[in-house]
């Protein structure tokens, strides 16, 4: 735990300074604002997950929505923020870093004495899960057969509904504008065909 905190203070530091950096060039800041705004009832409309979807207002997380695991006892401070441009989305990822380093410090403080892990049995059935993955909620469904060996299984990733946004707030915007668009949203090409 110790060194685990002692990694975790080193990132901290690293991270502040660049984040530093970041908001203090004004010329980056300028071109994060205004650009690429993902509207509230848009974001709503198209099902947006994560990131995208709190950076325009829509107030969702699934820990806190739905807690699993320990977030019933841990609880995740959920931010937002209204404008829904590039510059909303990296602020949300900094508050976001910052939240989760909060969680690593209060999760480690509380590890309870006891086993890593525990032995399950698998039997026929199916079900369903859903969790809060750093891009947005990630869905799970698994069936398994009569030998408890998975029959069928379907991964939904967050950016199978975030891609589409990008057809929203792509246009009006100068092309050297494009990738501060895309990487904003954080989309990923393997997790869209899943």
């Amino acid at each position: 735990i110790q060194r685990a905190l002692r990694t975790l203070r080193g990132i901290e530091r690293d991270f502040q300074e660049t984040i530093d950096v970041a908001y203090a060039t004004d010329g980056l800041m300028e071109r994060f604002e205004t650009t690429g705004i993902l509207k509230k009832q848009v974001a709503i409309a198209y099902g947006a997950k994560g990131l995208p979807a709190r950076a325009s207002g829509v107030d969702c997380d699934v820990r806190r929505d739905r807690p699993y695991a320990a977030y019933d006892k841990l609880p995740v401070r959920v931010m937002t923020r209204v404008d829904g441009d590039v510059r909303a989305r990296f602020d949300m990822r900094v508050l976001e870093l910052a939240e989760s380093f909060r969680l690593i410090r209060e999760c480690l403080a509380k590890m309870p004495e006891g086993s890593v892990s525990v032995a399950l049995k698998a039997k026929q059935g199916s079900g369903y899960g859903s969790v809060e993955g750093w891009l947005g909620e990630v869905l799970d469904w698994v069936r398994l057969d009569a030998n408890g060996c998975i029959d069928r299984c379907v991964i939904r990733d967050p950016s199978f509904c975030n891609w589409p946004l990008f057809g929203e707030i792509g246009p009006g915007n100068i092309v050297p504008d494009f990738p501060l668009c895309n990487k904003s949203l954080n989309l990923s090409y393997s997790g869209t065909d899943m």
